[in-house]
């Protein structure tokens, strides 16, 4: 038993969260004018359309256009592959850190689509209290930063990398059905392998 998500579940459940946040981007492009909001529930969430030329809070969004356009997709593909690296030849020994492997792929790539075919990420989600106002973010976001907290709860609640009950650890051989022939023992009929066949039950 292999504790790596298979392949396949990890593309196909990534493509699916990169689905829902085009998706919903797509919706707020086509319903709201940019920087334009809408009250979801008045004085703590909006709609509101955004474009983040920067990364994570807005950071770096001074950069000329090209120059931080070119570094953020240089930045995400690289991140992305780390995390599929990670997840083939080094996966988390819990289902929570496999879980956030997962989500991190998926919103890297939700992201990563922006930045190539807008030139900035697509934001919306804007919680606000007041004065304060939360950074917006998208679903791709939410993504990452759920991913990210799974990959730390995975971390600091099993340090040591201790498999969880009824998983193997990695190069550890599973158990042999019961009943089977062990390495090594004798065969059937008391004869030792490569021995004499016992007096008596040969022929004349």
């Amino acid at each position: 038993m292999s504790r790596r998500t298979p392949l396949a579940t990890f593309l196909s459940v990534s493509a699916l969260l990169v689905l829902l946040d085009q998706i919903t981007k797509y919706a707020v492009v086509a319903s709201l004018f940019l920087n334009e909001s809408r009250p979801i529930i008045p004085g703590f969430l909006s709609l509101t359309y955004f474009r983040n030329r920067g990364g994570a809070f807005s950071l770096f969004a001074w950069f000329p256009p090209f120059w931080g356009r070119t570094f953020f997709i240089v930045a995400t593909l690289a991140a992305l592959v780390f995390v599929f690296y990670f997840h083939r030849y080094s996966p988390p020994v819990t289902r929570w850190g496999r879980y956030g492997l997962i989500l991190i792929f998926g919103g890297g790539m939700g992201n990563l689509i922006d930045r190539v075919v807008h030139g900035g990420v697509i934001d919306f989600i804007l919680f606000y209290y007041g004065d304060f106002y939360w950074p917006a973010f998208n679903v791709a976001d939410s993504c990452i930063s759920v991913g990210v907290a799974l990959l730390a709860l995975d971390l600091f609640t099993n340090p040591y990398g201790e498999p969880e009950a009824g998983e193997p650890e990695i190069g550890q051989p599973e158990a042999e059905p019961s009943g089977g022939k062990s390495s090594g023992g004798n065969a059937p009929g008391g004869a030792v392998p490569g021995g004499k066949p016992p007096e008596g039950r040969g022929s004349n």
